[in-house]
Order: C-alpha cells, then sequence, then structure tokens
C-alpha cells in the first residue's frame, strides 16, 4: 500500500485501504493489550481494551469474537462483576455451545451471582465430560460447600443443639425445599433430622413419616430405623420397634451407637410372648444336652411366631444347630439354608451352615460361610459391654477354626494375607497378618485331635510336623517384614530367622533371613558366616560386597555420633558410590539392579551430617531420598528441618502443608511430626530469623541513610482496594515526576487478590523513590480463584513479601534520609480492644483468611515486630547529623488506640479492628507519627494518655487467656505520638496526604499532579490543638485532637 501510494499519491481507494489495515491492526493490538494485561492481574485494563477491540471487531471481524468474549468473562469476573462476566460466558457459549471453556466461566459467574441451579447444571456437566481437570472439580465442590440447603441444614443443627425445635424444625424444612432441585445435601440426613425434631416436639405421625422418607431415600442407613422405632416405641407399637432396632443392629458399623440400639432392644425384650416361652424352653434343652426336646420347643415357637416378634431366622438357626447335635445333618443344613435365606445378614446363620459342611466334610464350602460370619463382625471391638464381649469371644472361635479349615484344606494358603501386604509394601500389616497365622497354627497343634478329627475324615488331620515347617516358612517371612524397618526392628528379625532355623534346622532362607538382621545391627562378621551359609559363588561375592558397603555406613554413623561431621559425610559417600558403581555394572550387564539400588536410609543420613554442618547440599540429598521413597514422611519431615537450618523458614512452612497434603497422613503420628516441624518454622518467621529477613534488612535499611533530608516528602495513604476501578485510575493518575524523590506510606488492604496488590504497588514503585507497606486483612483474603495456590494466609503473606522484595516496595524499617525512619509493623486484631465487652464476639470478620493460629493470630504478628521494635532510631543527634533531631514515622494496618473515632452501627466492629499491645510497641519505638488505616474514619491528631498494664481489672478478669495484666489508660503519662489516618475514600477528588514536608512535620493534601499544597506543620512537643482546615478532612470526616 506504501508503494501504491507513491505512484497514486491521491488516490481514495489506496487511503481507504491504508485505513482499513490501520484498523484491523489496532483490533488486534487492543486483543493482545487486553490478554497481557489480564496475566499482569490489571483487570480493569484488560476489561478497557477487551471491549474497544469487541466494538471494533464488530465491525472489522478480523478476530474471533469466542476467544474475546472469553477473555473479557475473566476480566470481569477478577474485578467481581458477575453479571457482566457472565453475559460475556453466555455470548461464547451462543457461538460455541459445547465448548469446556465457555462453560466453565459461565458456571462460575452463575456461581458468583447465586443462580445456584445454572452452576449445578453446568459444573456437574463439566465434571462429567471432563473428570481429570482438577479446576472443574473444585468449582463444583466450592458450589456444594456453599450451596443455600447446606447452610440451612447447619443454622438449623444450631437450633437443635441450643434446644429451640420449632426453629430448628423451621430451618431443616428449608434446607429440604433448598434442595428439591439442586440435590446439594444428602436427603436422607435432611429427612433424618427434621425426623428428631418431630419427636422432640412429640408430633410422633410426623416423625414416623419422615423416618419412612430417611429408609425410602437410603435403604441401608441404619438411623431411618432408629428415628422410626423411637417414634412407634412413643406410640407403645413394641413388635414393630423391636423389629426396626433389629434392623438398625444389623446395619450398624458404629461400636457406639450399636450399644444404644442393644439397650433399646433389651427394653422391649423385657415384655414376654408365647414365643420367648417355647424358645427359652428349646434353649434350656439344648443346655442339657435334651436335642430332641430342643427341636420340638424351637418348631412350637416357629409356630407361634405370627406377629414376627423374633426373627424367623434366628429360630431357624437354634433348631438346625440342635438337629446337627442330634445327628440329623441333612436337617440341619436345611434349616441353615433357610435361616440365611429369610435373613442374609444373620452371622449366626452363617455359622450354623459352616458347623454343618464341617460335619458333612464339605471343607470349602464351610471356610466360605466362615469368612461372611468374619465379614459381619469385623467391625465389632472388645468392651466392657457384655453384648460385645459375646461377640468378640464368637469372632475369636471363628478365626480358630477358619485357621484349622485352612490347614485341612491346604497350609500354603495360611500366610496368603501376609504374603500379599508384603507385595504391596505394607509391611506392618505384613507382620500382623503373620503373626495372627502362627498364633492360629500353635493354638492348633494342641487342639487339633479334639477339634478337628472327630469331624473329618483322618485324611486331613495335619501332623504336628507340617505345622512346624509351615511355622518356620511364616517366622521367615516375618523376619523379612522386620528387616524392612532397618536397624530398629533387627534384633527382632534375628529372632525371627531363629526360631525358623529351630523348625527347619540348616534351612538356608532362614539363614539368608539372620544375615539381613546381623547386617542391619553392624554385626558383619556375623552376617558374613551367615551369608556363607546362604548362598554361593556370584550370589555369594554380591552380598559380601553389599556388606562392605554397610561398613561404611555403620562408620558414617560412628563419626556422626561424634560430631566429626566431615568424617561422616566421607563415609556415607563411600558407601551411596559402592551402590552407585554396583548398580551400573549390573546395568551394563542386563542383570537384576534390585538389590543395589540407592539406599534410601544412607542419603538420609548424609543429608542429616550437612544439614549438621548447616550446608545447602542436605537440601539436594534430602529431596533425592523424597524422589527415591516418595510416601516415606521421615525425609518429607527432615525437608522442613533442613529449610529451617538453612534459614528459609518461609519456604519450610510452606512445604510443611504441602508435604502433610501430599502424603494425606490424617491424624497419624506422622501428622504430629509435621505439626511441630510447622509449629517451628512458624516460629523462625515470627522471630524473622530467615535469610530472607536478614537480606531484606541488608539490603534496604541504610540504603538512603545519606541522602539530604531536605530533598523528599513523606506521604501516607491506607486502604487502596485498585480492585475498584477508580481507585485503580487514582493510582495511574498520580504525576510520573513529581514524587520521584519521595517517599509513601501503604497501610494495608492494597487488593483482595495476589495480583491486584502487586499490580497496585507496581504502579507506585514507578511514580515514588520508595514504597512502604504492610499488609491488611483483606490483603491475606484467600478467594475460590486463590483457593489452590495458597494454602492459607500465612502463606499467602510469605508469597507477598517475597514478591514485594523483588519489585522494591519495603516491609521492613529503613532509613529513609539522614535522621529520618520509616517503621512498618504487622497487626491483627484483638477481641480484647472492645473494653466495654472483652470477649470474643458471636460474628465472624474475614472468612475468607486462613490461619493455623486461632485467637492468637495478633500475637504471631506483633511478635515480627520485635527486632524493629528493639532497634534504637534515636541515635546521637551530634555530628554526623548536622544537629538535626530524629524523625521516627511506624504505620500499621490496624488501630493501635481504642480512644480513636470508630464507625458506627456495624456489631462488635471493636472486636476486629485494633490491640491496644501495638501502641505499646509504638511507645517503645517513640515514634513521632504512627499512620494506620482500616475503619475509614480519617484523622490526624493526637489521642489519649499511654497504655500501661496494671493487674486485676474487674472489667476483664473474665476475659484473661493467661495472665492476670491488662492494658489500660494511666492518666498524666504523656503520649506524644501523633496518629495519622488517610483512607482512599473519594480517588476523583483525593490528592496524596503529606506528614512530612523535608523540613518538619506536617498535615495536608498534595494534588496528584504534585502541585500546590496545604500544610499544617507540627513540633514533637506541641500541645496545640490540631488545625482541622485539611483540604482532605474537609469532607466531613471525624477529627480527634
Amino acid at each position: 500500500l506504501d508503494c501504491a501510494e507513491q505512484i497514486e499519491p491521491d488516490s481514495a481507494v489506496i487511503a481507504a485501504a491504508k485505513h482499513l489495515w490501520a484498523d484491523r491492526k489496532r483490533c488486534v493490538d487492543l486483543k493482545d493489550s487486553g490478554a497481557g494485561a489480564l496475566a499482569l492481574g490489571q483487570h480493569a485494563e484488560a476489561m478497557h481494551s477487551l471491549t474497544q477491540a469487541l466494538a471494533l471487531n464488530a465491525k472489522l471481524h478480523v478476530l474471533d469474537d469466542f476467544h474475546l468474549y472469553l477473555l473479557r468473562s475473566d476480566a470481569a469476573f477478577g474485578l467481581s462483576r458477575g453479571g457482566e462476566a457472565m453475559s460475556d460466558a453466555n455470548s461464547a457459549l451462543k457461538l460455541r455451545p459445547d465448548d469446556n471453556e465457555a462453560k466453565y466461566r459461565a458456571a462460575r459467574a452463575h456461581h458468583f451471582t447465586g443462580s445456584w441451579e445454572a452452576a449445578m447444571a453446568l459444573f456437574t456437566e463439566l465434571v462429567q465430560g471432563a473428570p481429570d481437570v482438577p479446576l472443574y472439580k473444585a468449582g463444583l465442590q466450592s458450589l456444594i460447600d456453599q450451596n443455600p440447603a447446606t447452610e440451612a441444614k447447619h443454622q438449623g443443627d444450631h437450633f437443635y443443639s441450643s434446644g429451640d425445635f420449632e426453629e430448628a424444625l423451621k430451618f431443616y424444612t428449608l434446607a429440604v425445599v433448598q434442595n428439591v432441585k439442586l440435590k446439594f445435601c444428602d436427603e436422607a440426613m435432611l429427612f433424618n433430622a427434621r425426623s428428631q425434631t418431630y419427636l422432640k416436639l412429640k408430633r410422633l405421625g410426623e416423625a414416623i413419616e419422615e423416618a419412612d422418607a430417611v429408609i425410602d431415600a437410603r435403604p441401608d442407613w441404619f438411623e431411618g430405623y432408629v428415628r422410626r422405632a423411637e417414634a412407634l416405641t412413643s406410640y407403645q407399637k413394641y413388635t414393630d420397634a423391636h423389629k426396626d432396632y433389629c434392623k438398625a443392629l444389623d446395619r450398624c458399623p458404629s461400636n457406639k451407637e450399636r450399644v444404644y440400639i442393644r439397650e433399646r432392644i433389651q427394653d422391649l425384650e423385657g415384655k414376654s410372648t408365647e414365643v420367648d416361652v417355647h424358645k427359652s424352653a428349646g434353649d434350656m434343652a439344648f443346655t442339657i444336652g435334651e436335642y430332641d426336646e430342643a427341636i420340638l420347643a424351637y418348631t412350637e415357637a416357629m409356630d407361634s411366631n405370627h406377629d414376627g416378634w423374633y426373627d424367623d431366622a434366628v429360630l431357624l438357626t437354634c433348631r438346625s444347630r440342635a438337629f446337627l447335635q442330634a445327628g440329623i445333618r441333612a436337617d440341619a443344613l436345611k434349616d441353615a439354608h433357610n435361616a440365611i435365606k429369610v435373613n442374609p445378614l444373620l452371622t449366626d446363620g452363617y455359622m450354623a451352615r459352616m458347623d454343618a459342611y464341617l460335619v458333612l466334610g464339605e471343607l470349602l464350602k464351610a471356610q466360605d460361610d466362615c469368612l461372611k460370619a468374619l465379614e459381619f463382625l469385623q467391625k465389632v471391638t472388645d468392651t466392657s459391654d457384655m453384648h460385645f464381649q459375646k461377640l468378640t469371644m464368637t469372632r475369636n472361635k471363628l478365626q480358630d477354626k477358619l485357621a484349622v479349615i485352612r490347614s485341612a484344606i491346604g497350609m500354603e494358603t495360611i500366610s496368603s494375607g501376609g504374603d500379599a501386604a508384603m507385595a504391596a509394601g505394607a509391611f506392618e500389616d505384613a507382620i500382623l497378618q503373620y503373626t495372627s497365622a502362627l498364633e492360629h497354627l500353635q493354638a492348633l497343634e494342641g487342639r487339633q485331635q479334639r477339634d478337628f478329627a472327630s469331624d473329618l475324615d483322618s485324611s486331613h488331620v495335619i501332623t504336628n510336623h507340617r505345622i512346624s515347617i509351615q511355622m518356620a516358612v511364616i517366622y521367615a517371612n516375618r523376619s523379612a517384614a522386620n528387616a524392612k524397618f532397618g536397624k530398629s526392628r533387627a534384633s527382632h528379625a534375628i529372632a525371627d530367622a531363629d526360631r525358623a532355623l529351630e523348625g527347619r534346622p540348616g534351612w538356608m532362607k532362614a539363614y539368608a533371613r539372620r544375615a539381613e538382621g546381623l547386617h542391619l545391627l553392624g554385626k558383619l562378621e556375623a552376617a558374613v558366616e551367615d551369608y556363607k551359609r546362604a548362598y554361593e559363588g556370584d550370589e555369594l561375592d554380591a552380598y559380601l560386597r553389599r556388606n562392605v558397603l554397610k561398613g561404611f555406613e555403620l562408620k558414617g554413623n560412628v563419626f556422626r555420633e561424634q560430631f566429626a561431621h566431615k568424617e561422616a559425610i566421607e563415609q556415607y559417600t563411600l558407601a551411596l558410590d559402592g551402590f552407585k558403581s554396583a548398580f551400573q555394572e549390573h546395568a551394563d550387564l542386563h542383570a537384576d539392579t534390585s538389590m543395589w539400588e540407592t539406599p534410601p536410609g544412607v542419603l538420609l543420613h548424609r543429608a542429616e551430617a550437612y544439614q549438621d554442618m548447616s550446608d545447602p547440599a542436605a537440601l539436594s540429598d534430602v529431596q533425592a531420598v523424597i524422589k527415591l521413597a516418595p510416601k516415606w514422611a521421615v525425609p518429607r519431615v527432615r525437608l522442613v528441618e533442613v529449610l529451617r537450618t538453612l534459614k528459609r523458614g518461609e519456604e519450610a512452612y510452606a512445604y510443611a502443608l504441602q508435604g502433610a497434603a501430599e502424603l494425606d497422613i490424617g491424624s497419624t503420628n506422622q501428622a504430629v511430626d509435621f505439626e511441630r516441624v510447622k509449629a517451628g518454622a512458624l516460629m523462625d518467621i515470627q522471630s524473622q530469623d530467615t535469610s530472607a529477613f536478614r537480606a531484606r534488612v541488608v539490603k534496604w535499611f541504610s540504603r538512603d541513610a545519606q541522602i539530604d533530608r531536605r530533598t523528599m516528602r513523606i506521604f501516607c495513604v491506607s486502604d487502596l482496594q485498585v480492585d475498584i476501578e477508580a481507585n485503580l485510575r487514582w493510582c495511574k493518575a498520580l504525576s510520573l515526576t513529581a514524587f520521584l524523590a519521595d517517599v509513601i506510606i501503604v497501610a494495608g488492604n492494597v487488593a483482595d487478590t495476589f495480583d491486584g496488590v502487586k499490580t497496585g504497588l507496581r504502579i507506585l514503585t514507578s511514580k515514588f523513590r520508595r514504597v512502604f507497606f504492610v499488609p491488611g486483612n483483606r490483603d491475606l483474603w484467600i478467594t475460590e480463584p486463590e483457593a489452590h495456590v495458597f494454602p492459607d494466609s500465612v502463606c499467602k503473606l510469605l508469597a507477598l513479601l517475597k514478591e514485594l522484595d523483588n519489585i522494591g516496595v519495603d516491609t521492613g524499617p529503613a532509613e529513609v534520609a539522614r535522621g529520618v525512619f520509616i517503621v512498618p509493623l504487622f497487626s491483627w486484631y484483638n477481641y480484647q480492644f472492645d473494653e466495654k465487652d472483652p470477649f470474643p464476639g458471636k460474628y465472624r470478620f474475614d472468612r475468607f483468611c486462613k490461619f493455623p493460629m486461632k485467637d492468637e493470630v495478633w500475637q504471631w504478628f506483633l511478635a515480627m515486630n520485635q527486632q524493629a521494635v528493639l532497634t534504637s532510631y534515636r541515635r546521637e543527634q551530634a555530628g554526623g547529623r548536622g544537629g538535626e533531631e530524629c524523625v521516627v514515622i511506624s504505620f500499621s494496618h490496624f488501630l493501635p488506640r481504642a480512644d480513636a473515632n470508630m464507625p458506627e452501627g456495624v456489631p462488635e466492629i471493636r472486636k476486629n479492628v485494633g490491640c491496644k499491645e501495638l501502641d505499646m510497641q509504638i511507645h517503645t519505638i517513640n515514634s513521632d507519627v504512627h499512620v494506620f488505616g482500616h475503619t475509614h474514619m480519617a484523622m490526624d491528631g493526637y489521642l489519649g494518655d499511654r497504655y500501661r498494664r496494671i493487674k486485676n481489672v474487674p472489667r476483664y478478669r473474665e476475659a484473661n487467656t493467661g495472665d492476670d495484666e491488662y492494658l489500660c489508660h494511666i492518666h498524666g503519662s504523656e503520649n506524644t505520638t501523633r496518629y495519622v489516618q488517610n483512607c482512599l475514600d473519594n480517588p476523583e477528588e483525593q490528592g496524596v496526604y503529606c506528614i512530612f514536608d523535608g523540613e518538619q512535620l506536617c498535615g495536608g493534601n498534595v494534588p496528584s499532579d504534585g502541585g500546590g499544597d496545604a500544610y499544617v506543620h507540627f513540633t514533637r512537643d506541641s500541645d496545640a490543638a490540631v488545625d482541622t482546615t485539611f483540604s482532605r478532612l474537609s469532607m466531613g470526616d471525624s477529627i480527634v485532637n
């Protein structure tokens, strides 16, 4: 086109073509600009560019509108504009109805705007269509956790627990209604809660109807039958109640609940019936050996059981046993069959049929019934309750019979459970399985003739010799399992190998097992002798070589115990190099390399030795151990300890959370270890005993100490909230040149998101020489988009501090000019800030924050200030200071004084805005000015007397958390600190508030372009009233003099 224009410079066609080309290029540039801004978290800029791109593309059709709508939906969501995000997502869906990305954005927007049904439908469709995408699963789970049905259920639970059953019923009914369409909650649980509430209100008919609904929804859940039985009992319908309690008992897995159900059944069975009389007569006849009489009595009991007071299966089981003892085996088997048919969940039915099969010699079928009976009893544990003791005895008897049956079928099957556990790497389970098998065999030795030979053909009787051989095999296998735990169980491995040799003298496998135990204990000479008995040729050479390498490890352990860490590392390295060399040799020969794989234990020992020397090499070693044994918790705990030793507490804390989550350790001893190292990392961060903090101090504290204070000013602002577009424009509108020599203090709450905080502060660093910042509560929120990035608010805080170091934002104290100090103070609120009601409140503020501490969050943050507080800022004034008086300005996000003005009409606001202990730190620093934020109540002036700790204040005594000292005003104790709050409330008109003009402390607004000012000057000793004509404070905000 340029060439054409040179030939025909006045051509209208060429001019139009160039204009069209320019428009199309601008459309593409706008799209790229929007995408780039979105990637940087600059959602407002992205929104503006993408809107222009869409408008231009409607005329030119250069780009795919689908992608533009997706990008603008992301930008709108980042700005918390749910309606606009949904509109753009729907527009994209119209263009491509089957696209998952568009569906996800629409679902997310529906969730944000409360359109639960639409969000549920879309998230469900996404998860079903793409089950491997974590983002879709997380969205669906978040929706389920925050739905109205669940909220109503929780409210109902609250009122139920407080005894307000009428209110509880209202909320449970609301939960049922809310749950009709979306099915967020288990409807059986909702019906169960409502049935229980009706029962409390004595509305028995409705309680039964709700219990029926529970059973219809979940037929296998015991709670529905319990609810109905309770209501039927109140109706005095004891027979029906008894049936329901029995059904509940058969379905109940909980030991505690089973005790309750059995007690109810006992109460009901106190009413004697004709069936009771006949059954009792049958039981008595069976006990004294009158089996024919017992058969007749049980038959009469079944004939009179018209109303089903007894389970027919129970009566059939009793008669089956009587038939068996009377020698009528076919009828015994028939009754047992019928008992199981009537009630497939009755354990006694399977036991009766097992006994019949045993007498008939059908061992495989007897084994199957024995396993089924054990399956029903496996959840029963020993307790002092009579019934459970009886069940436990029954279970033990069944296990003994199972051992006998298995022995008769084939001795090799008895240890199959342990073998399977060994193959799966579950060594603890394998030991338990082998131990159980050994106990069965030991019992079998003494009673096989008594318990087994009378009912079975003599060909099935197991000889003691065969038992001894099988026990030797199991002892050898258990020895191998114990050896897997290393030195801690090596003695057990040796003892088991010795027992195996007693059962099978001269057995090579037993010698090999004993050699492994001796090898682990470091008894290498004895191990060599056993290796020679177990192996020969190349195999023997390999084990002897491995024994030599073990010797290096043991020498390393000795050196480490003597604190000779370098020598220990040398020995561990020799062992590791030997394994590596042997592994490579076997790999080159295509031989088995399993015994030459790098031992994680040796590598971990070397990591520990490096750690003892504070050598960073410990880090790479322990990471290698985790790669070799990813399911082993010990090296993960060690990694946290290594990071702490290397003064990397921030990384240690984050990894402690990550390691525990990856292993899914629950409440095991491993969980205790992770909690221990996590608490240690928190302590390192709290005390700022980390290399990151030290580097921060070294880099920033004295960097500008020689700058002439007359060349700079200090400004302050809080609560920027750049997520709001107008506030972001305010930041961008600040002059690019007027403040380049100046400093600005940002007292928290820059944005709700990590990217928002970074964006807002990055803008300020381009306009001011130095930017100081402490986080507020909203800066540490973890909302849905960041829930999978930061495990908790401490992790977000640490990530912020690291990122702010990178972009040049100060978060620690510094001398910003000669004799001028700025001291950031971390803070959080303490409920005792509320002097009228110094107790925890019922409202939960900052629910998006997640801390590992509970009410001690404020103490943790204040402890982070200790080094800053104990630093002496008012050094000698003469000499190098040129006679100038030092100026110290501290700042925090939360209020340090309870006598500052508070917003009216907000319940419990005083419990969640400040911390008086923070003011004690301010006075220790001896600050001239303290800047804070949070309440949006602008002020500049002096407050009351200093706080002092005094004892036994009656109003606070109940709220005391450990000591008997409280913070109160002490009249006459002069407080010379000036307090300033300047929040960004009016971005269209507000300038920048100056508190130091280069000469002295002041107060007044400077316009965004840097021109003009209206200062009021302060002196440290001034007791004059503060001039309240500052342009910033002319908006009607409170002034506290």
